[in-house]
């Protein structure tokens, strides 16, 4: 009797874990009707010399985990923002490029009053760039940029 709870529990923990695991992998993908996922690439650049066009504390527990700053670059004559993720000692954690093939994003605001931390310890940004409708910005418990969805 007493393997057959120990059997129990194990695949217990195994399903919880597979069902958080198939969560956190497609719950914005299901319950969104926006355009997306988007993703990005890595930036090279210099990013200090760049104005800073906005930037949002992201805190879990009331203690600032990470800092989001959106910096803008001028590139074939239009603007576009870099997205620069710091610590708060800022030390930089990754600067990216938002990618969305069917067009320029623009500058991108990120929303200070409607970022949240999700159900799995990430965050969810509200972002508005300057040439598409507002969306949100996916970012995981790490830090790590998932990806981003835009309103149609």
């Amino acid at each position: 009797m007493r393997f057959e709870r120990k059997r129990f529990g194990v695949l217990g923990i195994v399903v919880v874990g597979a069902l958080g695991w198939v969560s956190y992998e497609f719950e914005p993908r299901i319950l969104n009707f926006d355009d997306g996922p988007y993703y990005s690439r890595e930036f090279d650049g210099e990013i200090d010399q760049l104005p800073l066009q906005s930037h949002v504390e992201l805190t879990r527990f009331g203690n600032v985990v990470y800092v989001l700053e959106s910096r803008l670059i001028e590139r074939d004559a239009r603007e576009e923002s870099i997205l620069v993720l710091r610590q708060p000692g800022g030390a930089i954690c990754w600067q990216k490029v938002p990618l969305k093939p069917d067009g320029p994003l623009g500058a991108i605001g990120l929303g200070k009053n409607r970022t949240r931390l999700t159900w799995y310890g990430g965050w969810k940004v509200a972002i508005k760039p300057g040439s598409q409708e507002s969306g949100y910005l996916y970012l995981g418990p790490f830090g790590g940029f998932r990806f981003f969805y835009h309103s149609w």
